[in-house]
C-alpha cells in the first residue's frame, strides 16, 4: 500500500494546463494513481479519448481520472 500525495495547488493547475494543450490520437507518457492498487502506475500510449463532462482521460485501454494523474507529458517518441 502506497499513500496517494496531496498535490500543491500550482502543481494541479499544471497539470490541467498540460491537460488543456492536449487532444485526441497524441502520445503520452503519465503517472497516476490507482486507487484500487493502492499504488503509483506508470504508463505511455496514444489517447483515446479525453471527457470534460466526467474529467477522465483513456490512454489505450486504461481510463484515469483527472485527479488521479500525477504527472502527464506529450511523447515526441513513436
Amino acid at each position: 500500500y502506497i499513500p496517494r500525495k496531496e498535490l500543491s495547488e500550482s502543481r494541479i493547475e499544471e497539470i490541467n494546463q498540460q491537460l488543456q494543450m492536449l487532444q485526441k490520437g497524441d502520445r503520452v507518457n503519465l503517472s497516476y494513481y490507482c486507487s484500487y492498487g493502492r499504488q503509483y502506475r506508470e504508463t505511455t500510449g496514444i489517447i483515446v479519448r479525453i471527457d470534460l463532462f466526467w474529467n477522465e482521460l483513456q490512454v489505450g485501454e486504461t481510463v484515469i481520472g483527472f485527479s488521479e494523474i500525477d504527472d502527464i507529458r506529450k511523447s515526441e517518441t513513436l
